[in-house]
Formats: structure tokens, C-alpha cells, sequence
């Protein structure tokens, strides 16, 4: 299953989503639409730079302010796009306050002396992820917040987003 069809889940629906991106200097806002196939069109953009103080050295400092620039930001995409509500976002951010997680898999190889195929590879990757997902899952359930969140696993390169479904 490809990144798109696991953001958008198993429907064929064509569905308005918005990627956010929080960066030290410029919060960055994208409303795009996924078409059947696959392919994805851009309907709006929004960018905005982040105030003074907001961000220091890529960590969150005044976290009103960073909610500002993103409401701004999401705002001028949504105008763009002639949408008024996105109801699902992929958020990107990064910093020293950004939780993750490390995960250990075990894995014994049948016949130790036989080259490892990329194939044997993905299977092996694909359980560090599946490993890595119930355990942010399990962290996620236990947070109380005002919007619903889940974690997606997306893609078979070791990326894993939290995703929040807007109400």
C-alpha cells in the first residue's frame, strides 16, 4: 500500500487534506486534494514567518505564538483553496521536545550464510515499524487531548507521523 492510500485509508473518495510544516523560521501550510490514481493536486498554500520569539533554536518557546503563525498560515491555504475546513492534516515538526521512540526486533536469518535480499530486508523493517507503532499507539492512548489523534505508519522507509484528526 503506497503513502497516499495509507494517509487517506482504504476509500476512493477524493478527500481535501492539509500538511503542515513548523519550521524554526516559516510555518508552511498545504491544502492539496488526492486524486484516483494517486495523484495529488495542490489547491492552496500558505506560508507565514514565525515571530520573534516563537521558535529558538528549533525549539518551541512560546507555543501561543507558533499556534498563531499556524493558524495564519493554514488560513491563507484554506482561502487559496477555496476550502473553509480541512478535516485531516499530516503535521511535520522538529526539536528537541519532539517525543519518539526506539525499538528493538530480534530476527534470527534460517541460513546466515546466504546474502540478505532486499525483500528479507522490507520484512525486517516492516517488523521494527510494526513494533514501534503499537508502542506510540499505546502512548497516545494514554494522553488526554482535545482532538482525537492517531498515529499512521506511511511508508516503508522508517517514517512514521502522527496524524490529527481536526473537529
Amino acid at each position: 500500500m503506497g503513502l497516499l492510500s495509507k494517509v487517506l485509508g482504504r476509500g476512493t473518495a477524493t478527500e481535501v487534506l492539509l500538511a503542515l510544516d513548523i519550521g524554526t523560521e516559516i510555518v508552511k501550510a498545504l491544502v492539496f486534494r488526492i486524486e484516483p490514481g494517486a495523484r495529488g493536486t495542490v489547491l492552496g498554500v500558505g506560508w507565514v514567518r514565525q515571530k520573534s520569539g516563537n521558535m529558538q533554536s528549533g525549539a518551541v518557546s512560546d507555543i501561543a505564538g507558533v499556534i498563531e503563525s499556524c493558524r495564519e498560515a493554514i488560513l491563507l491555504a484554506e482561502e487559496q483553496a477555496g476550502v473553509k475546513k480541512v478535516r485531516k492534516s499530516i503535521v511535520g515538526i522538529a526539536g528537541e521536545l519532539v517525543k519518539g521512540t526506539t525499538t528493538t526486533v530480534h530476527y534470527e536469518r534460517v541460513d546466515q550464510t546466504v546474502k540478505i535480499t532486499l525483500s528479507e530486508l522490507r520484512m525486517i523493517v516492516e517488523k521494527v515499524q510494526e513494533k514501534a507503532y503499537e508502542r506510540i499507539q499505546k502512548q497516545l492512548a494514554g494522553k488526554q487531548t482535545k482532538h482525537k489523534s492517531t498515529c499512521d505508519l506511511l511508508t516503508p522507509r522508517w517514517w512514521m507521523f502522527a496524524s490529527t484528526d481536526i473537529e
